[in-house]
């Protein structure tokens, strides 16, 4: 179908936009982008599979920024009023602290309908981050080192490993997965004072077996792959995408699994294009954009009826009965007190 214009409508429509122009909102809307922040590493195919089609779709335009959830965070609580980004990735136990404090604004479910297609827990509690990927906690090794399956977190503490791992900072948020995981282990399945007691315990013999602690994953993953130490845990996405490239690197996830870690994106308030946030969100959750993430960062997708193809189960963190959900409430009032102990405890 083909539609004509007469000179007049030609006019018009010339004068309008050139009053437009004048008037500096053409430009505003052109140059207007919404930025979001990821964590880098595998998470650079955001460009391509998300952002790229995002603007070719007409939907707007969308530059990314790498930070950590550590950084994130304090940019956006440093600039409260005004902050530089519209959208914050942060694990959601950050992201949870971070919307009771006021620093990120919670999403209605009105507000973006794409989450009805989503698996429960897509959209945290208090509404303050939406999970765009699922991620859990996962043990990487080298397995020129490792030829002795690793079947529970207690193997960590193995004899043949002594020397040869790595764990996280206590700046990092890792950290208190690792804890968590161990004191679940130690719990018989229950994670509350008494176990994390037993846990820092546990960790404190641990000391002489660790090579260093790493305050980027990267650097776990960059550590195995060389061969320079046997084993660390690590986020499954960051073993999935090291698998892939190198033959050397494999995986074990424990018979006591691990926990469930959806990546939030975060409003924070104040945000400067809180609509175009809302219209990302819906598109990211899309099942043909979750295909795509799936595919290209090897993560479980938050989509229902998502099918991963057979060549890369292989790599892929799929055993969803091994995650457990994390007590984010009681995350949120220990953890502090649980970093200071592992940085005096653990890493001292």
């Amino acid at each position: 179908m083909t539609f004509k214009l007469n000179r007049r409508e030609l006019v018009v429509g010339a004068g309008a936009m050139a009053a437009t122009l004048s008037s500096g909102k053409f430009a505003q809307a052109q140059s207007a982008a919404l930025k979001v922040t990821h964590f880098g590493g595998p998470y650079q195919v955001l460009q391509d599979l998300v952002g790229a089609p995002f603007e070719r779709a007409g939907l707007g335009r969308v530059e990314y920024e790498v930070e950590t959830t550590a950084s994130a965070l304090a940019k956006i609580q440093s600039q409260k009023a005004s902050p530089p980004f519209d959208l914050v990735m942060m694990s959601r136990s950050i992201t949870y602290r971070a919307g009771r404090a006021g620093f990120v604004a919670p999403f209605e479910r009105a507000d973006i309908a794409a989450l009805a297609g989503t698996v429960p827990g897509t959209l945290g509690p208090g509404g303050f981050g939406v999970g765009y990927v699922l991620d859990t906690f996962g043990i990487m090794v080298d397995k020129r080192q490792v030829t002795q399956p690793m079947t529970s977190w207690m193997d960590f503490w193995r004899p043949d490993l002594r020397g040869k791992i790595v764990l996280p900072a206590a700046s990092l948020g890792l950290s208190i997965y690792f804890l968590l995981c161990i004191a679940r282990t130690v719990g018989n399945g229950k994670i509350d004072d008494a176990s994390i007691d037993e846990a820092f315990k546990k960790l404190i013999e641990l000391k002489p077996s660790v090579r260093t602690f790493y305050t980027d994953p990267i650097q776990a993953s960059q550590l195995v792959e060389r061969g320079d130490i046997a084993a660390a845990p690590q986020l499954s996405i960051r073993i999935s995408n090291t698998m892939r490239s190198a033959a050397t690197v494999g995986r074990f996830t424990p018979n006591e699994g691990g926990p469930f870690l959806p990546f939030d994106l975060s409003m924070p308030v104040s945000a400067k294009n809180p609509e175009l946030a809302k219209k990302y969100l819906n598109y990211i959750l899309s099942k043909e954009v979750q295909t795509k993430l799936a595919a290209g960062l090897l993560a479980t997708p938050v989509a229902t009826g998502i099918d991963v193809p057979a060549e890369l189960r292989p790599f892929m963190m799929l055993d969803t009965d091994k995650i457990w959900p994390i007590d984010e409430d009681y995350v949120a009032t220990k953890s502090r007190d649980w970093t200071t102990r592992w940085t005096r405890e653990v890493q001292s």
